[in-house]
């Protein structure tokens, strides 16, 4: 008929949704709106319908409906990634509060509720506290524990060992066993010792080198008890204080000095004896050879000789010589040495038993005990007879002899 049918909306069939429709031509044909303001798109009778898939949509609205859904898009809140965010700079402040590592506070809550954690899965944010507070835990305690074992050894490792991390670094190897970790501390702590031990002994060195004592290992030997002797009864030596306060004393004085002896031995010292009124006059000359006893450093022996000629050396020791004497001028007296044994003022000795002979106004054998003092010489000779009676020498005690002068 001359009346066309009516034709379905373009886009009908689709079920478009409202403000689109479908425009029946090929893509390469697309046919554009004269006017964003027409409400109907020109037909084209000649094209021919394509299928849906190639088809161009077209937005129908009008510029001042898009200009209006621009400005709602722009100031419609975004979507909440946060909980509590509104817009970026909330979310901003939020992304800087999520990246901190929790406070003091903080990380006391999330201890306080570990164990409600355990059992309610909802309580995500207080899990994730907690285990982001033990990583950034674990992260710094390597870093001190690395640092100090660098900067004091391997026994500081015992000083930085923050929780966590012990746990952290044998999981990842860079610590050995628990066991071998053990052995190692023992180890180093015997070191430890063992060089304080050696500190300490250089320390006390140190401190007798300067306070001038010498270690027991360095110091100089004791001297020898010969030699003390030798300088105890070398000198000038009298009675004259004793025979004033006790009369049945004789005023005597006693000569020591040295003379060379070598084939009688290494000490050897010249003796006198006289009344000090007569002094020329000596009633008794022998040569006392001084030898180191059983403890050299303790024991002495005075060996005693005679002179063939005594005359000869009368007066010796103030001449300021000193006498070469030959072996063949002195002979020993068997028996009659005296061992002294130091004390701790000087040194005592005596002869033994009766083995010292003596012919002297009857005697069968004589004795003589022996005190040597720096200031002083005690001496008692007595002679007995064959039956032990005391036939010569002082009665009431020993002679004492007091130091004059060298």
């Amino acid at each position: 008929s001359s009346a066309e049918a009516p034709q379905p909306a373009p886009g009908a069939e689709l079920n478009l949704p409202e403000g689109i429709m479908a425009m029946a031509s090929p893509i390469s044909r697309v046919t554009r709106t004269a006017s964003s303001k027409d409400a109907s798109l020109p037909r084209d009778d000649d094209a021919k319908l394509v299928p849906p898939s190639r088809w161009t949509f077209i937005n129908t609205k009008t510029e001042a409906q898009l200009d209006e859904a621009k400005k709602k898009k722009e100031t419609a809140p975004k979507k909440d990634r946060v909980a509590g965010v509104a817009n970026k700079a909330q979310l901003g402040e939020a992304k800087k509060e999520k990246n901190k590592a929790p406070t003091k506070a903080k990380k006391k809550d999330c201890v306080a509720n570990e164990a409600a954690d355990r059992k309610d899965a909802s309580l995500s944010p207080r899990k994730n506290c907690l285990t982001k507070h033990a990583s950034h835990t674990r992260t710094m305690g390597v870093c001190v524990l690395l640092a100090a074992a660098v900067t004091l050894g391997c026994s500081a490792l015992t000083f930085c060992w923050p929780a966590g991390a012990g746990a952290a670094l044998l999981a990842t190897n860079l610590l050995p066993t628990p066991l071998a970790f053990a052995a190692f501390k023992s180890d180093m702590q015997k070191k430890d010792e063992a060089l304080a031990d050696f500190k300490e002994e250089t320390q006390k060195k140190d401190e007798a080198f300067k306070g001038g004592n010498a270690p027991a290992d360095a110091a100089a030997p004791e001297p020898s008890a010969a030699d003390d002797v030798m300088r105890l009864l070398s000198g000038r030596f009298d009675s004259r204080q004793q025979s004033l306060d006790q009369p049945s004393y004789f005023d005597v004085q006693l000569l020591g000095c040295l003379v060379e002896a070598p084939e009688l031995g290494e000490r050897v010292l010249y003796i006198e004896q006289a009344m000090r009124e007569r002094s020329s006059e000596p009633y008794r000359q022998r040569l006392y050879v001084i030898e180191a006893g059983a403890v050299p450093s303790r024991d002495a022996v005075s060996s005693v000789y005679g002179l063939e000629a005594p005359e000869g050396f009368v007066g010796l020791c103030s001449r300021g010589v000193t006498r070469v004497v030959s072996a063949v001028e002195a002979y020993e007296r068997t028996g009659c040495q005296v061992e002294l044994t130091r004390t701790a003022d000087g040194f005592d000795g005596a002869t033994r038993g009766a083995e010292c002979r003596s012919t002297l106004r009857g005697a069968s054998y004589a004795t003589s005990e022996v005190e040597l003092r720096d200031e002083r010489i005690t001496s008692w000779d007595r002679g007995y007879d064959g039956e032990g009676l005391q036939v010569w020498g002082a009665t009431a005690g020993p002679y004492r002899f007091e130091r004059q002068g060298e």
